[in-house]
């Protein structure tokens, strides 16, 4: 039998997704973490009131918990990039831009130089 590129790569593809479907669900029951806080009441009352309205489920506040945690360690991570580069040149920094996406949407089958 015969396999043109694209049925490789999507047969690649659909068994890379099986994968890490496999790792994601190893990960989540074994690297869950528990923490105590401490918030203001107002605090815990309007994400409450917040997450009700919008169908809070069982485990709805830890993932709005962790997507706020993402959404604020992402965003310092950036500030502190940006801080960091604030005396590079433009045009130099815009190359470098350039290249890594040009490299991330490249093919991800081809071989590694």
């Amino acid at each position: 039998m015969s396999l043109d590129r694209g049925t490789v790569d999507a047969f690649c593809v659909r068994e890379l997704r099986c994968v890490y479907k496999r790792i994601d669900t190893q990960i989540l029951r074994n690297a869950m973490t528990r923490w105590n806080l401490s918030i203001p009441e107002e605090t815990d009352r309007t994400v409450r009131t917040y997450l009700a309205r919008t169908g809070m489920k069982k485990g709805s506040l830890s993932a709005f918990v962790d997507e706020a945690v993402r959404s604020r360690v992402f965003a310092l991570t950036v500030q502190r990039i940006k801080e960091s580069n604030a005396d590079a040149d433009p045009e130099e920094l815009s190359r470098l831009i350039d290249e890594a996406v040009d490299w991330a949407r490249a093919d991800p089958f081809r071989s590694a130089s």
